[in-house]
């Protein structure tokens, strides 16, 4: 059961606000940390030091971790889950990413996931790591979906897959930081019929929905020809929501904004790897027990 208090209301209400403005500020946010400020020690440009800020940040996080380690329990299995998330984000961040910006998506959701997990279950008694899961991917899709259609329309070239992953990664470290070194008196309980049958029909429901609209032609993998924005377009004649802005991107290397190349991830290989991150969550969390 999921107690709400005055504070856990509070955390909650803290937590969309965080996630809105996540959204809605977005290219502020880009414009922000590409612009150089003067200082008394000189100009600076945050985007020059994300790199150093990335590190400073991940040292604050272990030395959390190893704080809470010492006191808590699980740790054979908090360590193992933590050495797969990180080996997952090593790969992520050599072949998706196409700037060092993008680590911000790492604070984004990540940050999110552990104010959700803080707001919904403070006892740690529940342990709606799945859920969370799944409300995360949810508002990541229309974050992306967001930026895709509106606020980078007139040069976003792909719905992003590629973030799409990156931030169900955060959201496994967020529920990491969260739940690890403690137990899951969940553990030893198997999930309820009722609530395996409401996640498949809702997923099996998605499926359908745009299966009918790819049918249909509302939904389209890719114009025949170069489209002027991401949107509803007429392309050839042919009205409908175009995946991309052209030919040729989905499950192709592209040049990176520095040096280097990265892979675009095509729909079906991000559905596969969100739905590979989801099971390896699913199957960790019943290790978590009680001691």
């Amino acid at each position: 059961m999921v107690y709400f208090t005055y504070p856990s209301v509070f955390f909650l209400s803290f937590t969309l606000l965080y996630w809105i403005l996540n959204v809605v500020l977005h290219l502020q946010f880009s414009t922000s940390i590409n612009a150089s400020y003067q200082t008394p020690f000189g100009p600076i440009i945050p985007k020059a030091h994300i790199l150093q800020l990335s590190i400073i940040t991940l040292i604050g996080v272990l030395t959390h971790q190893v704080l809470r380690g010492t006191a808590g329990i699980n740790r054979k299995v908090t360590l193992v889950c933590w050495g797969c998330c990180i080996g997952s984000i090593i790969l992520i961040n050599a072949f998706l990413l196409t700037t060092n910006l993008e680590y911000i998506h790492y604070l984004q959701y990540g940050g999110l996931a552990y104010l959700i997990a803080l707001s919904v279950d403070h006892r740690r008694d529940v342990w709606p790591i799945l859920e969370i899961y799944w409300i995360c991917l949810i508002l990541s899709a229309i974050d992306e979906a967001n930026q895709y259609f509106y606020l980078a329309r007139e040069f976003g070239n792909y719905l992003d897959f590629n973030d799409l992953v990156l931030n169900q990664a955060a959201v496994i470290a967020g529920l990491l930081l969260y739940y690890g070194f403690h137990a899951n008196p969940q553990s030893t309980i198997k999930p309820a019929t009722a609530q395996l049958r409401a996640i498949v029909l809702v997923l099996l429901s998605v499926t359908i929905l745009i299966v009918i609209l790819w049918l249909a032609g509302i939904i389209i993998y890719s114009p025949n020809s170069m489209i002027p924005t991401a949107s509803l377009v007429l392309n050839d004649g042919v009205p409908g929501i175009y995946l991309q802005r052209q030919a040729g991107l989905f499950a192709s290397w592209q040049p990176t904004f520095t040096e280097g190349r990265y892979y675009v991830l095509s729909p079906l290989q991000g559905v596969i790897l969100i739905l590979a991150i989801y099971l390896g969550a699913s199957r960790s969390r019943k290790y978590f027990q009680l001691a």
